[in-house]
């Protein structure tokens, strides 16, 4: 649980029966719910993922790339959950830059950037097929992440009423776009596109070939 002032202006996270949470409307309240825990294919291919950086982080990174990672984290704090800013931590740095790689079959990075900040992207646009797994996305080659080492990751949310117009969870891996692909791609969506009536959210993501994460961005986009 976080408190931002006394008088919980700001909250984020659980006490008792109780979370906090901010939407685009601001603070509200409900009942804590408990996850369910399916342990599916995709759980214990990210479980095994972390286990993997885990054991690369305290095995096999020298003290020196550890170190790299702290300086890096210090340098580039992350945005937490009531909007300040705060080094997370080299292993969390290292984390966060390489589940993704993985997760994508992508090269693990552990030598730190050496420039601080996560990188940018210019936002890609999704073409979705009305009721069906197709869509494309059309993407910018003169980004930065656009090269060798480099890599865009897609995710995708199940159909939504159009009336939503914010969502942060529930997204499923769509696929990657490595740096050396031409614009656009075509992918096999997780889930099954509603009609011209309804929505869904996308969500991008690029990773530098020097392993810089950026910020991810979450669109909505109509199937048409």
């Amino acid at each position: 649980m976080k408190f931002k002032s006394h008088i919980v202006t700001q909250a984020s996270g659980s006490v008792g029966g109780t979370t906090y949470a901010t939407n685009q409307g601001g603070l509200y309240m409900r009942a804590r719910a408990i996850p369910t825990n399916p342990n599916s294919s995709g759980q214990q291919a990210v479980r095994t993922n972390f286990r993997t950086l885990m054991n690369a982080w305290t095995n096999v990174l020298t003290a020196a790339q550890r170190l790299a990672w702290q300086v890096y984290s210090t340098n580039v704090p992350m945005i937490g959950p009531l909007g300040d800013a705060r080094p997370i931590g080299g292993n969390a740095n290292y984390l966060r830059a390489n589940a993704p790689r993985l997760q994508n079959a992508q090269s693990r990075i552990d030598t730190a950037p050496g420039v601080f900040d996560t990188g940018s992207f210019t936002q890609p646009t999704f073409a979705i097929t009305p009721s069906s797994t197709s869509m494309a996305v059309t993407f910018t080659v003169g980004d930065t992440w656009h090269a060798s080492g480099g890599a865009m990751f897609i995710y995708a949310s199940r159909p939504q009423n159009p009336s939503v117009n914010y969502l942060k969870t529930g997204f499923r891996l769509v696929g990657v776009i490595t740096g050396t692909a031409t614009s656009p791609q075509s992918f096999v969506l997780p889930f099954t596109a509603g009609t011209t009536a309804s929505a869904m959210f996308l969500k991008a993501s690029a990773s530098q070939p020097d392993g810089r994460l950026s910020v991810a961005s979450i669109v909505k986009s109509t199937p048409a």
